[in-house]
């Protein structure tokens, strides 16, 4: 049985058909007994914007939407760390 409140966050790089600009998009997804079912997705077509900051900004939009206490466990990969946010 998996525990309430634990989720996964990843992201990604893609373009579009025939364009040469990068967009990223991030998701945060609520870890089930029958698999992840997606919370929240930030989408950027910012160049740069790098795991850290999409994912700052995924989770705080979480938070402010469902409040302090929603995430009991969050696991992301590395690409996400940045000390004080992530201890926060």
């Amino acid at each position: 049985m998996v525990p309430a409140g634990w989720f996964l966050m990843d992201s990604n790089h893609f373009r579009l058909k025939g364009s040469r600009k990068e967009y990223k998009w991030c998701a945060l997804m609520l870890w089930t007994p029958r698999g992840l079912f997606p919370v929240a997705i930030e989408f950027s077509p910012v160049p740069g914007d790098g795991e850290t900051t999409i994912g700052q900004r995924l989770v705080a939009r979480a938070l402010a939407t469902y409040g302090p206490g929603f995430l009991k466990v969050l696991i992301m990969d590395a690409g996400y760390l940045d000390g004080p946010w992530l201890r926060e």
